[in-house]
């Protein structure tokens, strides 16, 4: 099955230049299957240049999310690794480490102390 777009619209989806509208997502979730609804996708009228910047690349130094981060590199871990032991997106789990998501919930959290040891629960100490 075709999704009926440009090499060109497809790139510019791909390297955020262009936000797809509900039609165009359900064509894509038809070839790519359902984890195009797991996308975090501008909403409708909001600039595209501004939905790109809305997420910091990195958590602030000392933050929970660097101290994540740090922990899961102590222990030679991937982001994609501890996402799917989770349960949860690559870009959810990212969205952690570089402090957009302030506190994950309690059953992420205890998952995530199960995956990488109780000091999570000393960075988080409070699920939601």
């Amino acid at each position: 099955m075709q999704v009926g777009l440009s090499q060109t619209a497809i790139s510019d989806i791909e390297l955020g230049r262009f936000a797809p509208n509900p039609a165009i997502r359900e064509r894509l979730a038809a070839v790519l299957g359902p984890a195009v609804w797991q996308i975090d996708w501008p909403e409708e009228g909001y600039p595209l240049e501004l939905h790109n910047q809305r997420q910091p690349l990195r958590a602030p130094e000392g933050s929970p999310g660097d101290k994540l981060k740090e922990l899961r590199l102590s222990q030679g871990l991937s982001q994609a690794g501890i996402a799917l032991q989770l349960g949860i997106t690559e870009q959810k789990y990212g969205r952690l480490e570089r402090g957009y998501s302030k506190q994950p919930d309690a059953t992420i959290l205890q998952k995530l102390a199960q995956v990488l040891g109780p000091t999570v629960l000393e960075i988080f100490p409070k699920g939601k």
